[in-house]
């Protein structure tokens, strides 16, 4: 006959279910420990410092980002964006990886504002985050936002970067702009012939004879 259930058996078997569940998270967490300890120690500087890392200290970071997505736990890989990221803030490469990340997880809030602290503060000054910045906005929909990434990057951060001009003809050949897309050639070109012994121009020949070739055809992704 089974015994009836009072007050002391529930709060034991409570107790019981509690200690288990405890016992469970620890073994866990003592789990994570063990397979992050071998990247925690390999980080050797996690402040932030104008010296650059060095590329063990730089992989140990990619390698480190990538056990910790794996492993699925999204708060733990903001968390140790956020830490990669006050030791690589000068990096845009970590940045794109987080913007990524961000969007790949549905997370476009934390998406945006990672992009705006990397081309508005950290690495404002370096051409590929606005490069990657006009072409995710683009992929967003936010046409203007991406051609307000390009001509910065024309005006002040790069003037007469090959890859901006290429990126910026053939998102506006993706618009159906072409006479927009073929300006842009033309005014860089007039541009660099103004200038003695330009070694921009002769690369922006071929690229703007290639550009007018394709257009025939397909323009390949850039």
């Amino acid at each position: 006959m089974q015994k009836p259930l009072t007050a002391g058996s529930t709060e034991a078997e409570g107790l019981e279910k509690y200690v288990a569940i405890r016992e469970e998270l620890y073994k866990k967490a003592k789990e994570l420990d063990s397979k992050i300890i071998g990247f925690e120690t390999a980080i050797r500087r996690p402040y932030f410092h104008v010296r650059p890392l060095n590329v063990a200290e730089l992989e140990n970071w990619h390698n480190y980002l990538d056990f910790i997505e794996r492993e699925g736990d999204f708060n733990k890989v903001v968390k140790l964006y956020e830490r990669c990221l006050i030791a690589c803030a000068n990096y845009p490469e970590y940045w794109i990886r987080y913007v990524l990340c961000m969007e790949a997880s549905g997370s476009m809030d934390l998406a945006n504002n990672a992009l705006v602290r990397a081309t508005q503060v950290f690495v404002k000054r370096q051409p590929e985050i606005h490069l990657f910045a006009a072409r995710f906005k683009e992929q967003n929909g936010d046409i203007e936002g991406a051609q307000a990434a390009y001509h910065l990057v024309h005006s002040e951060i790069s003037p007469g970067l090959l890859e901006a001009i290429i990126k910026h003809a053939n998102m506006e050949w993706r618009l159906g702009k072409l006479e927009d897309a073929f300006s842009l050639y033309e005014q860089a070109i007039a541009i660099e012939k103004g200038k003695e012994h330009s070694q921009t121009l002769p690369m922006l020949f071929a690229q703007y004879s290639r550009f007018s070739y394709l257009v025939g055809g397909c323009v390949c992704d850039t």
